[in-house]
């Protein structure tokens, strides 16, 4: 597979991949054969969001734009089940605070005679 090497300036070149490369080394990444810097090495690829790109433009997968934004997905059906059930435990230990809390506040009013859940929509009186 021939690479073109385009020169622009006098110390600066950038060189071209052609797309069939560009699309086998992301297949090696979602594969997991490669990482994204292990194929730049492997190959020679320079630039650090070159690779990266390509996944973005050929890939299958979600990659992230900014980091810290979205997290690794899991691949497989047993990871996402687990996710899944992961996240629907922590869901209801919230709906059960939820609902302790709302008790709670019930007691409160009744012991004290008050109102203390929040009234949505009114406004405050100017002093």
């Amino acid at each position: 597979m021939a690479i073109e090497v385009i020169r622009s300036g006098k110390d600066h070149s950038s060189i071209s991949y052609p797309e069939k490369f560009r699309i086998k080394v992301v297949k090696e990444i979602e594969r997991g054969l490669l990482s994204k810097e292990a194929a730049r090495r492997k190959y020679g690829i320079g630039g650090k969001t070159t690779v990266l790109s390509w996944c973005r433009k050929y890939g299958r997968e979600a990659y992230p734009y900014m980091a810290g934004k979205i997290q690794n997905k899991p691949r497989t059906a047993d990871e996402k089940d687990k996710r899944i059930a992961e996240l629907e435990m922590k869901l209801k230990q919230k709906e059960l605070a939820v609902d302790a809390l709302e008790s709670l506040i019930e007691v409160a009013n009744e012991m004290y005679g008050t109102n203390l859940k929040k009234k949505v929509g009114l406004k405050r009186s100017k002093k």
